[in-house]
């Protein structure tokens, strides 16, 4: 088995080398941008984290964590049970309502060029973050 993880640690991608630790696997990270070639060539959106392991490939950070976590049969519950029911919608809870604010957030704070920032969209995502 080849495992390779790639993005930078500075990008959600952190949260699959941490697992990959947790769980004691032997990857391979390679610390890639967004858009980079080997990123575009394995993700037509140019996202980062990417799972490659042998033929598989997947693109987005949960994905990747479910199948990790599911391959080793750590850190979660059987599929189809009424707990791993409660734990997705938890997992959905947060990334839909809580992380996508936030996001915004700090797209509209840091991440963004000056000029394509619009400070008054924080006051609404407050409004939107107090009433998830």
């Amino acid at each position: 088995m080849s495992l390779d993880i790639i993005g930078s640690a500075r990008s959600r991608a952190f949260r699959v080398l941490w697992l990959a630790e947790e769980l004691g696997l032997d990857y391979r990270h390679l610390s890639e941008a967004p858009h980079s070639a080997l990123v575009s060539a394995l993700n037509p959106l140019g996202q980062i984290p990417i799972l490659r392991d042998d033929d598989v490939v997947l693109t987005d950070s949960l994905a990747i964590l479910h199948y990790l976590a599911d391959r080793a049969d750590r850190f979660t519950f059987p599929t189809g049970t009424p707990e791993r029911a409660l734990m997705d919608a938890r997992i959905n809870f947060v990334l839909t309502e809580l992380e996508a604010p936030l996001w915004m957030a700090a797209r509209h704070s840091f991440v963004l060029p000056d000029d394509r920032r619009h400070p008054e969209i924080k006051a609404w995502l407050k409004d939107d973050f107090r009433d998830a």
